[in-house]
């Protein structure tokens, strides 16, 4: 797929995905002992995990990610 613009007068035609970098994935994580986790009722568990995902899915978290794929891209 093509698109065509026009800047300044110059007229310009680049294919759609010329600027693609690709998918980025970000995987929050944590660590705990599987003991602990094994004398945690399941709640407890769930709450530690939902601590893990929320500490990494913030603004400031994916703000850091497009500046880091930002500064790491191909050229």
């Amino acid at each position: 797929m093509f698109v065509t613009y026009w800047i300044l007068r110059e007229k310009r035609t680049y294919t759609l995905f010329e600027n693609h970098y690709g998918n980025v994935l970000s995987i929050p994580y944590g660590v705990a002992a599987d003991s602990d986790l094994k004398a945690m009722p399941l709640h407890e568990v769930e709450n530690q995990v939902h601590g893990f995902v929320a500490e990494e899915t913030n603004e400031e978290h994916f703000r850091g990610l497009i500046d880091w794929v930002e500064l790491h891209r191909p050229t």
